[in-house]
C-alpha cells in the first residue's frame, strides 16, 4: 500500500469510526469504538495492554507449606495477583535485585478453624487467605 491509499484507508476509518468515552478515572478508562473491524479493535487491546506498565511476583521462596496446595501451583498463583505499584518509581532491575527494584511480601498464616476428625493431624487448623 502507497502513501496515498493509506492516507485514503484512513480518512475512510476515520469517517465511519466513532470514539466515544463512557467514563474516565485515573485507575480505568471505560469506551466505546464503533465502525471498526473486529481485528483492530483487537490490535488496539493489545496495543493497550502492552503499553500498560505493570508489576508481578516473579520469585516465590517457601520456607514451609504444610498445606495441600503444591509449592509451584501456589508460586504461580501468586504471580497471578494484581500488585498496584507504580512501576515508575523503580528502577530497571539489575543483574542482583537490590532496594531501589524490588518489592518484598511476607504471607505468614497460620489456620484459625478446626479441621474436622479425619481430615488431618490432631490440633490441625485451616484458614481461607484471599488477595483482598
Amino acid at each position: 500500500m502507497n502513501v496515498d491509499g493509506a492516507r485514503s484507508f484512513l480518512e475512510a476509518l476515520k469517517s465511519r469510526m466513532a470514539f466515544r468515552v463512557l467514563s474516565d478515572t485515573p485507575d480505568k478508562i471505560v469506551f466505546d469504538l464503533i465502525g471498526v473491524a473486529p481485528a483492530l479493535a483487537n490490535a488496539l487491546r493489545r496495543v493497550l495492554i502492552s503499553e500498560v506498565p505493570t508489576m508481578a511476583i516473579e520469585q516465590v521462596y517457601i520456607r514451609q507449606n504444610t498445606g495441600v496446595m503444591q509449592d509451584e501451583v501456589l508460586a504461580h498463583r501468586l504471580g497471578l495477583l494484581p500488585i498496584r505499584a507504580d512501576p515508575d518509581r523503580f528502577d530497571s532491575p539489575g543483574e542482583t535485585p537490590g532496594d531501589t527494584d524490588t518489592l518484598v511480601f511476607t504471607l505468614d498464616v497460620r489456620g484459625s478453624t478446626p479441621l474436622r476428625t479425619g481430615d488431618g493431624e490432631p490440633g490441625d487448623r485451616k484458614s481461607t487467605v484471599y488477595s483482598s
